[in-house]
């Protein structure tokens, strides 16, 4: 890894993402191990602007990675809010990227709730309410491809193939067809909306489509660009980071719809330009500015007061104890003197209050 790292230019803005062990049966010593090398690469490879992981979905994963302690060394957490349901399981009652909760859903509440939990929203909140962890640091994911059950039951009602019952997969074209899970890219995904057989419906409450062929027992759970709108949507109007795909090689190459639409939503939001969002320096040109990303080109300049409660991003400025900071990454709590996430960049004014 170290030598990935130094590939990295001054101004480089390179991500590196690690997925995270997700199991009861891993060492509580090696997930602490793994914290201590964020740590690391921040403080040995400052010009690496952005640190992430992908961070699983279901609260019964979570729960053995320390979120609320990780956090602190990232600068973005892609929590895989899809993959939550598949062919692996023997009814269709669960859709593969759900962004709500179905009532209808037979799942069970124990000893793992899925029919609450196992959800866009419900991961969302886990992360920022139970862990504490900003929602600007959080970002929802999205897949570009299905999943999908093969015998499918026709359980019939106005949502035919949800619900029922079924046993294995298709194969699809991403799929290894020894080990089939119904994959397909959306490009795929459009082609089978207009084959004859298949129908396409959509939970009112999941918000999200799927299809579903009766003849031939085949239903596929995805993502199109109306639940895409309704997921950027849930991301602007709850103030998270962003959105984190996979994969846009999925996407339709005949304009890239999903690729296009949540740049044009994300870009067009109110939420991610906002100066209250921690994520954003509010204005490059003003020193004044506690977010301010510009180095003072003299560091006796008077900035405002280190606030704990605060987050500040990369190279945003504070005064701390008639000294100005700077941040190397995003952080929120650390004191400036005391933590190696802020740079001494030189002593305040005589003016400048003491914090």
């Amino acid at each position: 890894m170290d030598s990935s790292f130094k590939l990295a230019t001054t101004d480089s803005y390179a991500d590196f993402d690690k997925s995270f062990p997700h199991s009861e049966g891993w060492d509580a010593d090696k997930l602490r191990g793994h914290m201590g090398e964020y740590k690391y690469y921040k403080s040995q490879y400052p010009n690496v602007k952005v640190l992430t992981i992908a961070a699983p979905s279901g609260y019964d994963k979570a729960q053995y990675t320390e979120p609320n302690v990780y956090a602190q060394y990232l600068d973005f957490i892609n929590v895989m809010t899809y993959d939550m349901h598949g062919a692996w399981e023997t009814t269709t009652n669960h859709h593969h990227a759900a962004i709500y909760p179905n009532p209808n859903d037979p799942s069970g509440t124990s000893p793992v709730d899925i029919k609450n939990k196992y959800n866009t929203d419900s991961a969302m909140k886990l992360y920022r309410d139970t862990y504490n962890i900003p929602a600007s640091k959080l970002n929802v994911g999205t897949p570009f491809y299905s999943r999908g059950w093969k015998n499918v039951v026709n359980n019939g009602g106005s949502l035919p193939g949800l619900f029922a019952s079924a046993n294995g997969a298709p194969v699809g074209t991403w799929d290894n067809a020894q080990s089939p899970g119904g994959q397909n890219p959306y490009f795929k995904m459009k082609e089978l909306e207009k084959t004859s057989g298949y129908v396409k419906y959509r939970d009112p409450y999941a918000k999200v489509p799927y299809l579903y062929n009766a003849s031939q027992g085949i239903m596929y759970t995805y993502e199109d660009e109306e639940s895409l709108t309704e997921r950027c949507n849930y991301v602007l109007n709850n103030g998270y980071g962003g959105m984190i795909a996979w994969e846009i090689s999925g996407d339709d190459p005949n304009g890239f719809p999903l690729t296009s639409l949540m740049a044009n939503k994300l870009a067009g939001g109110s939420n991610p330009t906002t100066p209250s969002n921690p994520t954003n320096p509010s204005n490059p040109t003003n020193p004044t500015n506690p977010t301010d990303p510009a180095t003072p080109s003299n560091p006796g300049t008077s900035y405002p007061a280190w606030d704990s409660g605060k987050a500040y991003v990369a190279e945003s400025i504070v005064s701390y104890n008639n000294n100005n900071y700077k941040a190397k990454w995003w952080t929120q709590g650390d004191k400036p003197g005391a933590s190696d996430v802020w740079e001494l960049i030189g002593a305040a004014t005589p003016s400048n209050p003491k914090y």
